[in-house]
């Protein structure tokens, strides 16, 4: 319509209408108003293309992701990082702890052979003469070297066994020749493990408590009344146990003044490489 039109259709507009009523400020707010509501409706739908797109990209897991079937939930990491144990991996905590507890140490599998003889055994017959002599003849050379002092006549042995392992030694007596009297010495050899104090216990019925440097080793010392106990435990594991009374009671009950030999020597006897438990 030309500027001419609209000015005709103004003025016929304007002889209709009183011109008293007419408000300009009214007019303008009005104009306003239907601006304002124009422009948030183009918001509106921009908005919501704006919301659509979005939703579009969490979907997709952003650009460049390809379309299709949604992908498998990937664990949480704290599964991810406890992966089963494969057959060349190391045994678990598990496996170690079902070992039945009827199975044999090992201290003690290498001599079982030794436990099943010493069940069988009757007593005065003891087993293993050949060890039990040269367990004597060991301990003769290091106490008695000169001879006449130290004598094996009884031929018994002293044994045991438990879970750990096996025990077994000797008894000889010491006199002096020309006075009634005996002492003991008893030497014992163990694959038995554990704490010398409490294998003292068992050997000698009194612990070795002390703890005594010997040519850069430790043995373990107790005493008791007249009679004191030393033990040792060899490279190999083994141990030994020497018992020394001036009275041997199982074969008098009457001791010896004193013995021939000092706790030195008795220092060196436990840790004689000879002397050793029974081999086959």
């Amino acid at each position: 319509m030309t500027d001419t039109l609209w000015q005709e259709r103004l003025a016929e507009l304007a002889e209709q209408d009183d011109a008293s009523s007419f408000v300009v400020d009214d007019d303008l707010a009005r104009g306003r108003e239907r601006l304002r509501r124009r422009r948030v409706g183009e918001l509106g739908v921009a908005g919501l293309v704006v919301v659509v797109l979005a939703g579009v990209v969490l979907v997709t897991g952003g650009p460049g992701r390809q379309t299709g079937a949604p992908p498998a939930a990937t664990p949480p990491t704290a599964q991810t990082d406890v992966s089963p144990v494969t057959p060349s991996a190391a045994p678990s905590v598990v496996d170690s702890a079902v070992v039945p507890p009827s199975a044999p140490t090992t201290s003690a599998a290498p001599y079982a052979w030794i436990r099943t003889i010493l069940e069988r055994s009757d007593g005065p017959r003891s087993p293993f003469a050949k060890w039990r002599n040269r367990l004597f003849v060991t301990t003769a050379s290091v106490l008695d070297p000169s001879g006449g002092h130290l004598s094996y006549a009884n031929q018994g042995m002293t044994g045991g066994w438990d879970q750990q392992g096996v025990s077994m030694g000797i008894k000889m007596g010491w006199s002096q020749p020309g006075r009634s009297g005996e002492g003991l010495v008893q030497v014992e050899v163990s694959s038995q493990k554990g704490a010398d104090d409490a294998r003292c216990r068992i050997a000698a019925g009194f612990g070795c408590p002390q703890a005594v440097r010997v040519g850069g080793r430790t043995v373990h010392v107790g005493e008791y009344a007249s009679a004191y106990v030393v033990a040792f435990r060899q490279k190999d594991g083994d141990g030994v146990i020497v018992l020394v009374d001036t009275t041997f009671g199982n074969e008098s009950a009457q001791g010896v003044d004193h013995l021939g030999f000092t706790r030195d020597d008795v220092y060196r006897l436990v840790q004689d490489a000879r002397l050793d438990l029974p081999s086959r």
